[in-house]
């Protein structure tokens, strides 16, 4: 009798338990899922925000950081851009033009480097935000990537006008005229952002150096090389800046 009062008691705790996680709301699951998704374990927040949007479907937040989740929690995995762009889509659903799902995906699309999104989202995200300065940098970027360097120049100085630092989104713009090869004009800018931070900025001297070796001034060149100070990203560099190595050592 006794033995059976334990294992029926037992059993009772243990339902007991399943039966108390199971009345967890939508919104616990939810906090508890963010805060694995700010600790980098993206698979763990996207099973808790599945159960959040099980016990309530009507919360936009939940398909964004569902999305998040996802593509950082699988990056290599087929039907992932589809099933990303189907939880951004259930968020619009519920909310059209819902500016935090817009915002996500814009991030979303510059991570992909699908150019000509980010742009059409940035834009979007501009005319509700235009204080955000991620659509100014990434849909500048992508402007850049596309060739289209007027709008991309258009997308920089509108918000370099607007900040009191803008060291920053001056390295920004160099890296983005670097990547295009347009080494005097990234030059410049590097010059600009190293003159208003107060900051020793080693990947500028680093692009710097490459730069000036690229149109020819040696002396600037190793100027900037010196100032680097490191060796390891030469060295996987191409033969003409393996030459260069070898003249500023």
């Amino acid at each position: 009798m006794m033995i059976f009062i334990f294992k029926f008691s037992r059993y009772l705790i243990i339902m007991l338990v399943l039966c108390n996680c199971n009345n967890k709301t939508s919104e616990e699951y939810f906090k508890k899922g963010l805060d694995y998704q700010n600790k980098s374990y993206p698979k763990k927040a996207f099973r808790l925000f599945c159960k959040a949007i099980r016990k309530n479907s009507a919360n936009p937040d939940y398909y964004i950081n569902k999305a998040e989740a996802r593509f950082f929690g699988w990056e290599t995995r087929k039907g992932r851009e589809e099933k990303v762009l189907a939880d951004y889509n259930e968020a619009f659903k519920l909310v059209p033009d819902y500016l935090p799902a817009l915002k996500s995906r814009l991030h979303y699309y510059y991570l992909t480097e699908n150019n000509q999104a980010v742009v059409n989202e940035a834009n979007k995200v501009i005319l509700k935000d235009s204080s955000f300065i991620d659509a100014y940098v990434w849909g500048g970027r992508a402007y850049f990537k596309m060739k289209d360097t007027l709008n991309g120049y258009k997308y920089f100085n509108i918000i370099l006008s607007k900040l009191d630092n803008p060291a920053p989104l001056l390295i920004e713009l160099a890296e983005a005229e670097f990547t295009r090869k347009m080494y005097k004009s990234s030059i410049n800018h590097y010059i600009m952002a190293l003159n208003k931070s107060d900051k020793v900025l080693f990947s500028a001297y680093f692009n710097l150096c490459v730069a000036y070796w690229k149109i020819g001034d040696k002396e600037n060149a190793c100027h900037y090389f010196k100032l680097y100070g490191g060796k390891d990203e030469i060295m996987s560099l191409s033969d003409d800046l393996q030459q260069m190595k070898k003249n500023c050592d």
